[in-house]
């Protein structure tokens, strides 16, 4: 669990202190092409997912956090909303990876 945790404050600490940083300064670049493909579905889980092509670090937080529940209106999203989104985002990987097997 610790390289997940590092993850989620990699996350969190690169887009609170330098929130226009890129997206790739966060995230791989299959998470990138995952998170900007979910766009297109239609899913009460994925929906308002909505990563630009050049995204900073602070919209792969809100992108992250999106699939773990956050809603905006909430403030910023806490370390149970984020670990739940990126639980989800390396879900999704592992089936994208599965998908390109096939």
């Amino acid at each position: 669990f610790s390289v997940i945790a590092w993850r989620l404050l990699l996350l969190r600490t690169v887009s609170r202190d330098t929130p226009s940083a890129p997206a790739e300064a966060v995230a791989t670049t299959r998470q990138l092409r995952l998170l900007r493909s979910l766009k297109r579905l239609d899913h009460p889980r994925v929906r308002g997912v909505d990563l630009p092509e050049h995204a900073t670090a602070h919209e792969v937080l809100l992108a992250v956090a999106k699939l773990g529940g956050h809603l905006k209106q909430n403030g910023p999203p806490g370390w149970q909303v984020l670990g739940r989104g990126h639980d989800s985002l390396l879900l999704l990987e592992v089936g994208w990876i599965a998908r390109g097997e096939m």
